[in-house]
């Protein structure tokens, strides 16, 4: 019932967090607007909703236009893309107001104003400005200048799509930008490996793992400079021996087998009211020997996951790695009555012993299993985009 009572409540809370004099109290300007727009729109003759339109409309605006006069006032070139970024919203918070009946429009003293030719011209300066400084950036032809360089870029290729030669310039930031990393295994184990286990370990999809500024590579690239190794070190490669244990049991049962006369305690047989002699069930004991076979074997792989900087040699983070693949099997023998099993014994009788594995097959299935937990290592270094 409580947690019946929590879940019905969970909607309320979020109706009240959402509320526009809520969200107007904590200066989520905005949404308000966007809210009682929708409510408006379905019921325009609610007055509280008009006051409150008019209260959140005319403040985002304002907050707005004082920003943007701010800016305007500091001369630095590199106000436009925030000063476009205003304009922007001035326009489109109005375009939202505007579909409002004329009746709420005249309510809340709504006036159109005009910001086409304003939003062109920050965008053309924001775009200039932006263009120029990434430029710049990349003349530096250092990696955090590159990818300075590349936001700058991004943000021009969002405000026009084929501004100049931005899409040249995007990729070489992004080449400039970039760490490349070399992706290897070593074996250290003193285990002879399959031929086939480097290429399986190997082939963890690297292209899932390449972000923006992070290239890897399991082959190194001719001509190719890479700023990191990561190393599979393999040090540990262990396979149990084959172990095969065998448990005794018997299961017995009480049946029924035929009849007997009842006698009473002089030793005569007890008859019924017709002269009839009278028999009871007779029972006896059967029983089952069972022997139940539980077979296992296990093979082992541990290691680390070493992250090398090229550029001082060193080893700056391991993080130790193992996976297991485990071959278990039960089955059983009988000699006896199976009538005196119980259910879960038949199941078992009706498997049999199988074959173990080959060694080598189940080191390809560890190291099966060592590819997720490795590339989830990899997918968490974000210390190499320094």
């Amino acid at each position: 019932m409580k947690r019946i009572r929590i879940l019905l409540l969970i909607p309320l809370l979020i109706w009240g967090c959402n509320s526009p004099k809520n969200l107007i109290k904590d200066g989520n300007y905005d949404k308000a607007v966007k809210i009682l727009v929708k409510k408006l729109s379905v019921n325009p003759d609610k007055e509280k909703n008009i006051i409150y339109l008019k209260q959140s409309y005319n403040v985002a605006n304002q907050k707005d236009i004082d920003r943007i006069n701010y800016l305007k006032k500091t001369g630095q070139p590199d106000i436009w893309y925030e000063v476009y970024q205003h304009y922007y919203k001035l326009k489109n918070r109005q375009d939202l107001v505007k579909a409002l009946p004329p009746d709420v429009l005249s309510q809340i003293g709504f006036k159109s104003v005009d910001y086409d030719n304003d939003v062109i011209e920050a965008k053309k300066k924001a775009a200039a400005y932006l263009y120029a400084h990434a430029q710049m950036l990349l003349k530096k032809e250092d990696r955090q200048s590159a990818r300075l360089a590349y936001e700058e870029l991004l943000k021009v290729s969002k405000l026009y799509n084929d501004y100049k030669d931005v899409d040249a310039l995007l990729r070489r930031a992004l080449v400039m930008g970039t760490n490349y990393v070399l992706f290897k295994m070593q074996n250290k184990s003193g285990v002879l490996l399959p031929l086939s286990f480097e290429n399986e370990l190997m082939s963890i999809s690297l292209a899932d793992l390449d972000r923006t500024f992070i290239n890897y590579d399991s082959k190194a690239v001719k001509g190719r400079n890479y700023d990191y190794n990561i190393v599979v070190n393999i040090r540990v490669i262990n396979v149990s021996p084959e172990q095969l244990d065998r448990n005794h049991f018997t299961e017995s049962k009480k049946i029924q087998d035929g009849w007997k006369y009842k006698y009473d305690k002089d030793g005569k047989i007890v008859k019924d009211s017709t002269g009839k002699a009278i028999k009871i069930p007779k029972y006896k004991i059967i029983e089952c020997f069972i022997t139940e076979v539980h077979q296992r074997k296990t093979a082992t792989i541990s290691g680390s996951v070493d992250y090398i900087n090229n550029h001082t040699s060193q080893l700056i983070n391991t993080t130790p790695v193992s996976a297991t693949s485990v071959f278990e099997h039960h089955s059983a023998i009988f000699n006896g009555n199976l009538d005196a099993c119980t259910p879960q014994t038949l199941l078992m009788l009706n498997t049999t012993t199988i074959p173990f594995p080959y060694s080598a097959a189940m080191i390809l299935d560890a190291g099966d299993k060592l590819k997720s937990t490795i590339k989830d290592i990899i997918w968490d270094d974000d210390y190499l985009v320094e």
